[in-house]
């Protein structure tokens, strides 16, 4: 979900020989002294080292880890047996901090965005085609880098403001193009190509305000 980055820091416990018939993991609330107080205060110091990263919450939990490994001890080699083993898990939320990063990851965007919504204020139409094109080719370049740097097999949350800026590029140049063909011929009017406009306008900022729901409603807040 890059650059809105967050991870679960997983820990499970569990003896290497005593079966839960012999050893179980119980929380001890009273003796980890777990009220919030003491909870936020350990929080911060689990990565105090690291400043784009912030823990959120703790949990503990007792669970129970049933497996038919040996684990390398003797009288455990039958295959057939199955051992269970209680299980002591500690999970720890982790964010990584808004700021820095999100402004670093969404400038070359909001930079492209703002030359693509340009060629409306432009009175001549010789300016638009270079930058519709020249928006598409900085936004592929843009994208290929951001994805030279990860090496994973899914769609990151900054992706889809590149897919918009793709989305919103090719229906404009669509646009330009028609719009140039009919005031050629002269089969329409100029009030009715700034109406057109005014509406490409208006579709444009309300495709980039989806854009923007998306990002808070789903990774801010």
């Amino acid at each position: 979900d890059y650059p809105f980055d967050k991870q679960n820091l997983n820990i499970k416990l569990h003896h290497s020989k005593l079966k839960r018939e012999e050893l179980v993991y119980k929380i001890d609330e009273f003796g980890m002294d777990l009220d919030k107080k003491n909870t936020d205060t350990y929080l911060k110091s689990l990565i105090a080292s690291d400043e784009n990263w912030n823990a959120t919450d703790i949990s503990f939990t007792e669970n129970i880890m049933t497996t038919s490994s040996s684990l390398g001890i003797p009288e455990y080699f039958d295959p057939t047996q199955i051992m269970t083993y209680s299980e002591f898990a500690v999970s720890v939320p982790v964010i990584k901090s808004h700021g820095d990063s999100i402004i670093r990851a969404f400038t070359p965007i909001i930079i492209l965005l703002m030359v693509l919504f340009s060629i409306y204020y432009f009175k001549k139409s010789d300016f638009v085609f270079p930058i519709l094109i020249a928006v598409i080719l900085g936004t592929v370049l843009y994208h290929a880098n951001l994805l030279s740097g990860f090496n994973i097999e899914y769609i990151m949350a900054i992706e889809y403001s590149y897919f918009t800026i793709y989305l919103l590029a090719v229906m404009n140049l669509c646009f330009m193009i028609m719009i140039n063909k009919a005031a050629d011929s002269d089969t329409i009017s100029e009030e009715k190509i700034n109406k057109f406009k005014t509406n490409m306008i208006s579709l444009n900022y309300f495709i980039c305000g989806l854009l923007v729901m998306y990002y808070f409603f789903g990774y801010i807040i």
